[in-house]
């Protein structure tokens, strides 16, 4: 009997030594590597002044801001906008209805658009919104930005219906690169 089990026991080691050797006709490995990329992006102007412009109108930006995706590794990216009221006593809504709602669109365009869709796609937000095929995008976007790769941005400014405040108001833009496409 003993010698019956030692000989299955030389079976089971000598089976199971054949099936850690044996290979299929295909096997699987992983490879890996950890990239460094930098997201890095620089907006060419400090400021940009509509100028004297009354309530309950509009305007759009005469001039453009250029933003370039200056990182130096390589790295795509996409860019996030948001708007801030700052101090202005104005609240940035999707509306100018009622008293001290402001509007502020931007859209991603070569050369300045004669009008801005009345979309909330171009509207800018305090929370931010990531830029897209539809989100900001004219006849260019701020999606899968290249490194080297400038890009213009147009603003369209919606005065609000009423306010009780008058004279200079600021509202201050923030760009922020993602890597990636967004």
């Amino acid at each position: 009997m003993k010698r019956l089990i030692v000989i299955g026991a030389i079976m089971l080691m000598v089976v199971g030594m054949v099936s850690v050797v044996r290979a299929g006709t295909t096997d699987t490995m992983t490879l890996t590597v950890n990239v460094t990329a930098t997201a890095d992006v620089t907006i060419y102007a400090t400021d940009y002044d509509f100028g004297t412009v009354a309530l309950n109108s509009t305007s759009i930006s005469t001039t453009s801001t250029a933003v370039r995706n200056t990182s130096t590794d390589g790295a795509i990216q996409t860019y996030e906008l948001k708007v801030s009221p700052g101090s202005s006593g104005w609240t940035i809504l999707g509306s100018t209805a009622g008293q001290n709602n402001v509007r502020i669109q931007a859209i991603w365009n070569a050369s300045q658009p004669s009008a801005i869709t009345d979309s909330t796609d171009f509207d800018l937000d305090e929370d931010g919104k990531n830029s897209s095929a539809t989100i900001f995008a004219g006849n260019q976007t701020g999606q899968s930005v290249s490194s080297g790769v400038e890009k213009l941005l147009w603003f369209k400014l919606w005065t609000p219906e009423n306010s009780s405040t008058q004279g200079e108001h600021k509202f201050y833009l923030t760009i922020t690169a993602t890597l990636g496409a967004g």
